[in-house]
Parts: C-alpha cells; sequence; structure tokens
C-alpha cells in the first residue's frame, strides 16, 4: 500500500492533474484520490492541495518526490529485470497506407524483421479518423 502511494504520488507530480495520473495508472480518478489519501494519513502530512482543475504539491510532497523519486524508479527497473516472464503479445499498430507507404516504409521494415510481435494493419485515412473520434 505504501509503495502504491509512492508511485502515485510520484505521476502525479509528473501529470499535474488527477485525471491525467489515473490515465496513466490504469486507475479511476476517485481511486488516484483515495490513494493519496491513504499516503497523506500514513505519513501525517498533507501533501497535495487543489489548484482548480489541477493540484499543486505542498513542500512536504516536493521534499519526497525529490527523495524517493529516483530511487523509486531505480526499484521498478531492478524489478522488471528480474522478471523471466517474456511478453509475447502482439502490437498493433493502425495507420493509414499513405503514412506506412510513403513515411514508414524502411523503418517499419526493420522494426518487423527484428519484432515478430508487431503487427501492422493499414487503413484509409477516414476510417482512422472515425476510429480516433469514436
Amino acid at each position: 500500500m505504501l509503495l502504491e502511494g509512492v508511485e502515485t504520488l510520484l505521476v502525479l507530480a509528473k501529470e499535474g492533474t488527477m485525471s491525467r495520473a489515473g490515465s496513466r495508472l490504469y486507475i479511476s480518478q476517485s481511486a488516484v484520490s483515495k490513494r493519496i489519501a491513504r499516503l497523506e494519513q500514513r505519513l501525517g502530512k498533507k501533501l497535495i492541495v487543489p489548484d482548480g482543475r489541477n493540484i499543486k504539491l505542498t513542500p512536504d510532497a516536493q521534499a519526497l518526490v525529490a527523495q524517493v523519486g529516483p530511487g523509486f524508479n531505480e526499484l521498478k527497473g531492478q524489478i522488471f529485470d528480474q522478471q523471466a516472464i517474456r511478453d509475447h503479445s502482439p502490437i498493433i499498430l493502425a495507420c493509414s497506407e499513405t503514412l506506412v507507404a510513403g513515411y514508414l516504409a524502411a523503418l517499419m521494415g526493420r522494426f518487423l524483421k527484428d519484432d515478430p510481435h508487431i503487427v501492422l494493419n493499414t487503413h484509409h485515412t477516414p476510417v482512422i479518423v472515425e476510429r480516433v473520434q469514436a
């Protein structure tokens, strides 16, 4: 729980809003708020203050981010390096035929040779615009 709260604070410090932090962590805005509230309760310090739609870090939060941020990121990297699991799920890229043919052909050719998990789907621009709007 403590590490979860610290991770949330670090992301919130970078993103500036509960909504963007939630999107980056794949959790709801209210879950971000609850994590921060639990961290504040655990530490006995106020960490954020509202600033319109954004948040501001208190001096205590700024000090915490500066102290634990680099170590936390290093720890995440070390944990990742220890994982024996390889992800073989496909990476699907959807883009316009014009873009691939005109600009990305040589570049994507190299990536497709190096990574068999990249799947390239091409569409006409109206299809892409429709899917982005959806």
